[in-house]
């Protein structure tokens, strides 16, 4: 009889930087229920699979916030703050996949504000002139093109920029490492 261990699945917990975490704060509302609040709460928690759990439910929040004007700014800042999130999880961190579905069910009117806001963000890590983050650049590219329409949408906007960082890393990489 063969006995198997039964796999245990790590999830790095996504951490927000002091920015994200003072804009999350400005905009959560008072008895915890907005997106911001939930946004938050999800920050908090240190463990990454109740990070799952909780990044799950952002879907039909982010579907009924945008609904309404009032909520329309909590909204595209909390799209924006995902936006930082999503590029700065790792490759194969399961919680980018379970954001990037959460992203990828957003209907038509907020792909176009998280597309916007989204594409403002993968620029600023093409625009690096820091070659040891090449690689880190090239994984969330790969990611965006991965079954994520959002990214896929963001990466077309931005090809003019990922070819001269192709360019970049194909004359400085290189060089920097000692292959030249």
């Amino acid at each position: 009889m063969v006995v198997k261990k039964k796999k245990e699945v790590q999830v790095a917990a996504l951490v927000l930087g002091g920015q994200e975490v003072a804009t999350l704060k400005a905009l959560a509302d008072a008895d915890g229920q907005n997106l911001a609040s939930l946004l938050l709460r999800c920050a908090q928690l240190s463990d990454g699979v109740r990070q799952i759990h909780c990044l799950k439910q952002m879907g039909p929040l982010l579907e009924k916030a945008y609904g309404s004007d009032a909520d329309a700014s909590v909204t595209r800042h909390c799209l924006d703050v995902l936006g930082v999130v999503y590029l700065s999880l790792g490759p194969k961190n399961p919680l980018k996949k379970v954001l990037a579905s959460t992203l990828n069910s957003l209907p038509d009117l907020l792909l176009a504000v998280a597309g916007h806001s989204f594409t403002r963000h993968l620029l600023a890590e093409l625009e690096t002139a820091d070659v040891k983050s090449y690689p880190r650049v090239m994984d969330n590219l790969a990611c965006c093109l991965e079954d994520f329409h959002l990214g896929k949408e963001s990466v077309k906007n931005l090809v003019w920029e990922g070819e001269a960082l192709m360019l970049g890393i194909g004359c400085v990489w290189p060089q920097e490492q000692g292959y030249w």
